[in-house]
């Protein structure tokens, strides 16, 4: 009777800091809990043995199919001294490898393959000099749930249900209504470091990142969000960066100290930018006479641009560009313009931002299959793809690496961060 597997460790030349000693495993998962006490309710009490016995279950399962499979391999495992772990790694004659770790959850809902680990990537990779396939974990949308639960404001937690098709549009636009003024515009914090009451480009922003969730269907907002902007709109087609504040508390100083005489590339461009992603599918939008008008101050603006902008500028110029390309012959041009001042691996350093911060090539260039992409190449989008999923927190949540300006605001950008993680993903394919 065999009851234990030893599953031996892995090195493709002198181990280093690999850790030699075999992992044993059970052959029956049920025994397994047996012995230690654990039947199926306990198994998913918090402390349970859980995740050591869907790891369990996992190794047994690829040792039954290695011996059909008509891929040859040899399976190992992989920990350091420093406790880099890789649940499984498979190894094939030519020395092809593919790590895989396991997660066990309380529900699956929508787990899908992401990278391993960059730490554990890069070791492995050093162990089989560069004949690294692939990396198989998973995504773990259900603690990513309970972080929105726990954290998220009711806008983004509507939003994030949306993405995962457990509400619909009505309770999001209701959601979204909770920011909006009698004007049309929209402020009360829906900009999370500008949490005055006052409309503002910055809530219209992200009004518009609803009203873009929300397609193919619409709301008149939209084009009564146009109907705001057109108003507060500078005599050149520009947005001011911000309009004035009655109470600047909780408001980052570059919004509440903004000129608002003074038009803006980034304010427009991102405002504009945002409203075409709208227009493709609300043709009163796309109709509206605002818009037309700030995407002409928008191309003008770029035309002129001679020296690098900005980081944060030029990624809602990159933005706006792709998202005007098919009704802007000259838009395809302007991108190629900025593209030269992106350096090869994507990261642009934000000059006056927090220690580190950058702006990396899923800023530019999120969705799939559309013109700005063409600034990078695969290697670097799927790299940062890896990242990106990667980035996921022991909480559930995504953080950002730039700076809050309040408690409420700091939670705020988490709760959108993880929005954004996931919708990029899904669009990626990755989630």
């Amino acid at each position: 009777m065999f009851l234990i597997k030893s599953v031996p460790a892995w090195s493709s030349g002198p181990a280093h800091r690999a850790i030699g000693t075999p992992k044993l495993a059970f052959v029956d998962v049920g025994i397994a809990s047996h012995l230690i006490g654990q039947d199926a309710a306990r198994l998913g009490e918090p402390g349970g043995a859980a995740g050591p016995m869907m790891e369990n279950f996992v190794v047994m399962e690829l040792t039954r199919q290695l011996t059909w499979s008509e891929e040859r391999a040899r399976l190992h495992h992989y920990r350091t001294k420093d406790k880099l772990e890789v649940d499984a790694v498979l190894e094939t004659p030519d020395g092809r490898v593919v790590g895989v770790e396991v997660k066990a959850g309380a529900t699956v809902r929508r787990l899908a393959p992401r990278a391993l680990s960059a730490g554990d990537v890069r070791i492995i990779q050093d162990r089989a000099r560069g004949f690294v396939q692939d990396g198989c974990v998973t995504v773990d949308l259900d603690a990513a749930a309970s972080f929105m639960t726990t954290h998220g404001r009711v806008l983004d937690r509507r939003r994030f249900a949306l993405l995962l098709g457990e509400t619909d549009t009505s309770a999001v636009l209701a959601a979204v209504d909770g920011y909006r003024n009698p004007d049309g515009g929209y402020g009360w914090g829906l900009e999370p470091d500008l949490r005055a009451p006052e409309s503002q480009p910055g809530g219209a922003l992200h009004a518009f990142e609803v009203f873009e969730d929300i397609a193919p269907a619409t709301t008149p907002h939209a084009v009564e969000l146009c109907d705001w902007l057109a108003g507060v709109t500078l005599p050149d087609g520009g947005l001011p960066f911000a309009l004035p504040v009655s109470d600047p508390a909780g408001c980052a100083p570059f919004w509440a100290q903004a000129d608002p005489s003074m038009s803006t590339l980034q304010s427009t461009a991102f405002v504009a930018g945002a409203a075409h992603r709208v227009a493709a599918h609300d043709q009163a939008v796309a109709a509206h006479p605002w818009l037309e008008k700030a995407t002409r101050y928008c191309l003008d603006a770029i035309a002129a641009v001679k020296t690098a902008p900005h980081a944060i500028e030029m990624c809602f110029a990159v933005q706006f560009l792709d998202a005007v390309h098919e009704t802007h012959p000259e838009a395809a041009e302007l991108l190629d313009h900025l593209g030269q001042f992106i350096p090869d691996n994507g990261l642009v350093h934000v000059d006056g931002g927090a220690d580190g911060e950058c702006l990396r090539p899923l800023d530019f260039s999120p969705i799939p299959d559309r013109p700005a992409r063409a600034l990078y190449t695969p290697d670097v989008v799927d790299a940062e793809l890896r990242r990106l999923a990667d980035q996921q927190q022991d909480d559930g949540g995504w953080r950002v690496d730039f700076a809050s300006y309040s408690p409420a605001a700091a939670l705020d950008w988490r709760g959108h961060a993880t929005v954004r993680a996931v919708s990029v993903l899904q669009r990626n394919s990755v989630v």
